[in-house]
């Protein structure tokens, strides 16, 4: 009988180690809810933080002044040396030629703009739809660019005279910002027949269209050998009468680097640094008086060893950056086509 109820009484739940365990129990599920509610606060921050990441990068607010469009038209100057033109040349048709007309008005006096000052930040980086003669009409008047024929032109190449020209060699030059790159452009063309310019392919097309608005050259913009062939045979041999720049993507430099041969340059500019490969392997056969420049913007660790190029001399960079150069009313120029379309909302 004791045995029995013994084994009954062992059969029998303890009710407070039951209630005691209920509770631990529930307090480790409220812990568990707690990690996992918390460990879904992170994860949503976390997709959060990846979205943003997606996000385009809010623009500049200083405008870059042409529009790269995939299926656009590439923009070429007129090949008829004798005035300025337009010519398109489809990227996907070589056989798509459209001529139109450019009238610069003349450029007489270069005031300093009130607003010129040092900037890092204005660049040419697009897109954009801006047309050459838009940009050319929201320019100050006394600002307009230079016309082949004006007495303006005529004085910096003049001008030019005074001041020793860039010599032969591989050299490297640093600028602050795109304006004065885009300056200094211009400003060898007032000592180059022919200019061949490697630019960016971000930033190609509205160089080109600058370049229209600042030099007195004729630019043309290629990027196939049909297309620089198609030019060259237009504008005919040399003539030491005329000033052609010859606009191409960076990226196909190696594709057009025999054509180069062809076209005779005097000088031939790199827009940012080259591959040391490409430019000494494409570059061997050119004459050694083609003048190489690499101009670097806003950057200022170049290994010239690698390239095999070296600084300009303290006397040719100050004769360049002389108050009275004709490369500071270019300079002038060039910072308002760059930075003017921050006040015209052109985004």
């Amino acid at each position: 009988m004791d045995e029995t109820f013994y084994a009954g009484k062992q059969m029998q739940p303890n009710l407070h180690d039951l209630a005691t365990t209920i509770a631990l129990a529930s307090d480790a599920l409220a812990a568990a809810a707690g990690a996992l509610a918390e460990a879904s606060r992170a994860i949503s921050d976390a997709s959060d933080k990846l979205n943003k990441s997606k996000d385009p990068v809010p623009s500049n607010p200083i405008i870059e002044l042409a529009e790269i469009r995939e299926r656009s038209d590439l923009v070429d100057t007129s090949t008829n040396n004798k005035n300025q033109h337009v010519i398109s040349i489809s990227s996907e048709c070589d056989s798509e030629v459209e001529v139109t007309s450019d009238h610069f008005p003349p450029h007489e006096q270069v005031p300093e703009p009130s607003f010129f000052q040092p900037e890092t930040t204005n660049n040419l980086r697009g897109p954009y739809t801006t047309t050459v003669n838009e940009i050319n009409d929201q320019l100050d008047p006394s600002f307009a660019p230079p016309n082949p024929t004006s007495s303006y032109t005529s004085t910096l190449l003049d001008a030019m005279n005074l001041y020793p020209r860039i010599p032969s060699g591989r050299n490297y030059i640093y600028f602050d910002q795109d304006s004065d790159g885009l300056a200094f452009v211009a400003y060898m063309a007032l000592q180059a027949n022919r200019i061949v310019c490697l630019i960016p392919d971000d930033i190609v097309d509205g160089f080109s269209k600058l370049l229209k608005s600042l030099t007195h050259a004729n630019v043309h913009r290629a990027d196939t050998p049909e297309q620089f062939t198609h030019i060259l045979a237009d504008i005919g041999p040399l003539n030491t009468n005329y000033y052609d720049i010859f606009c191409t993507s960076r990226s196909k430099f190696i594709l057009n680097a025999p054509t180069f041969l062809l076209l005779c340059p005097d000088y031939i500019l790199h827009w940012g640094l080259p591959s040391s490969s490409y430019y000494y392997i494409a570059l061997a056969k050119l004459p050694q008086t083609v003048r190489n420049c690499i101009m670097e913007i806003g950057e200022y660790q170049f290994d010239e060893s690698a390239h095999g190029a070296q600084p300009y001399s303290k006397a040719i960079l100050d004769a360049c950056f002389h108050p009275d150069s004709p490369f500071e009313p270019l300079r002038k120029i060039a910072f308002q086509l760059v930075t003017r379309y921050s006040h015209l909302g052109l985004t």
